[in-house]
C-alpha cells in the first residue's frame, strides 16, 4: 500500500482530513481505499495549518498530493464574507507547505453541483466499503459533515464518484 491523495474539507476552528491509500504502485486511483478520516482541531495562531499537516504527517502522508475544497465567495452572501477570507487563509497556510504540483482545489459547486445534504451524504457513505466505514473517526455531530465532505472530495478527485456524486 502507498499514499495516494488527501482531501481536506477546511473549516475556521477545525478540518476534515482523509486519507487515501492505493493498493499496489501499479494500481489505478480509482482502487485508492480510505485508510483515515478525522477532523482536526485549529488554534487562532498563525501556525493554525500546522496541526492539519502534523496530522497529514503522523500518517506518513506528507507531500502526498492534496485536494482541498476551495471557499468562494458569492456576491448574494455578503454576510459570510468574513468567514470566507478566514478559510481562504487556511487554505493559503496549507497551500504554502506544499508544491505547486501536488495541491488541487475544487470548488463546493465543482464536486457537488446542487445536490441537497442529506442525499449527498447518503451517496457518498454508500460509495465507501465497510472497511472504509471503520476507517472514519467521527466527530460529534454538528461535525460529521465536514469529514462527509472530504470524504466526497477525496472521492471525487480518485474517480469513485462524479459531480453531485453520481
Amino acid at each position: 500500500m502507498r499514499p495516494a491523495l488527501v482531501s481536506i474539507d477546511p473549516g475556521v476552528h477545525s478540518c476534515a482530513v482523509v486519507a487515501w491509500m492505493v493498493p499496489t504502485a501499479c494500481s489505478n486511483s480509482v482502487d485508492a481505499t480510505l485508510y483515515a478520516a478525522t477532523m482536526t482541531r485549529l488554534t487562532d495562531s498563525p501556525e493554525t495549518p500546522l496541526a492539519v499537516l502534523d496530522q497529514i504527517e503522523s500518517w506518513g502522508f506528507f507531500k502526498t498530493p492534496i485536494i482541498i475544497e476551495a471557499p468562494v465567495k458569492y456576491p448574494t452572501k455578503r454576510s459570510t464574507h468574513k468567514d470566507v477570507q478566514r478559510l481562504m487563509d487556511v487554505v493559503r497556510a496549507i497551500r504554502s507547505a506544499y508544491p505547486d504540483d501536488r495541491f488541487f482545489e475544487v470548488t463546493p459547486h465543482a464536486w457537488k453541483g446542487n445536490t441537497p445534504k442529506p442525499i449527498q451524504a447518503s451517496r457518498i457513505l454508500s460509495a465507501l466499503t465497510k472497511a472504509e466505514h471503520d476507517a472514519i473517526t467521527w466527530p460529534k455531530k454538528s461535525l460529521r459533515h465536514n469529514v462527509l465532505d472530504a470524504i466526497g472530495i477525496g472521492l471525487f478527485r480518485l474517480g469513485r464518484l462524479g459531480r453531485g456524486s453520481v
